[in-house]
């Protein structure tokens, strides 16, 4: 009987394998606990990286439009101070009316024969915009009567 296993034996070496196959399956099972932990951390970190690039893109765009607008905003200021300095360079640029002035310096009167005089007067005349020089001799048949060139 030495040789030979008994049934007792058979079921020690039994129950070794089975422990031996409990503890593997445990085994197992623990590493593959393991790891679907480490794989959902991983998922959390990536999870939350491209949340984090979804912000930082949305910031990105939310400062983009705003600069967008402050530019408009300029750029319509810029627009509109360029057209009042336009209005003020056309209005300084613009020709001033011709305004003569005229003082009576002297009246000489000379009787040609009675019924008719003949007069000379002298005047001083100036203008707000530069002239060529002008010597004039004006001759009428009439009276002067005061101040009819005053505003010529």
């Amino acid at each position: 009987m030495k040789n030979e296993f008994s049934l007792k034996h058979l079921w020690v070496v039994g129950f070794v394998f089975l422990f031996v196959a409990f503890y593997q399956a445990w085994q197992d099972e623990h590493t593959s606990a393991q790891q679907l932990i480490e794989e959902k951390r991983l998922l959390a970190v990536e999870s939350n990286f491209w949340k984090d690039q979804s912000y930082q893109k949305d910031a990105s765009l939310r400062t983009m439009s705003e600069l967008l607008a402050k530019n408009f905003t300029t750029l319509s200021n810029t627009q509109q101070s360029f057209a009042q300095i336009s209005g003020r360079l056309l209005d300084l640029a613009k020709p001033e009316p011709q305004k003569t002035t005229y003082w009576l310096i002297g009246s000489i009167s000379q009787y040609a024969d009675k019924n008719r005089a003949a007069h000379s007067v002298d005047y001083i005349v100036l203008t707000n915009k530069p002239v060529s020089p002008i010597k004039m001799l004006v001759t009428c048949s009439g009276k002067n009567s005061g101040n009819r060139w005053a505003h010529a």
